[in-house]
């Protein structure tokens, strides 16, 4: 009888600590998920930043050596590169 006893004990202390290790798991999948979701999204700040950087320097052309440009098509260029520039560093400050 009293091997039956410490049987069904054990056998209790094991759904006990089983239940308590679904309970564990189930917190850690969160901060797991969280973490790779932080993960992609600064991969994808760093693609983002990238792609900025490199319209940016197309848009910087050397006007000299290019064809002569109307002063219309050289301020909509100053005016796409400066949109950029507050685009990326509102990026960037919304991460920091």
């Amino acid at each position: 009888m009293r091997l039956e006893l410490e049987e069904a004990e054990v056998c209790h202390l094991k759904e006990v600590i089983s239940g308590l290790n679904i309970d564990l798991d189930s917190r850690d999948t969160p901060v797991v998920m969280a973490h790779e979701a932080k993960v992609a999204a600064e991969t994808a700040l760093q693609q983002l930043t990238d792609d900025l950087a490199t319209l940016g320097a197309r848009l910087q052309f050397d006007v000299s050596s290019a064809c002569p440009l109307t002063p219309e098509a050289t301020s909509l260029a100053e005016n796409v590169a400066s949109i950029l520039m507050e685009r990326e560093e509102k990026v960037r400050s919304a991460w920091d």
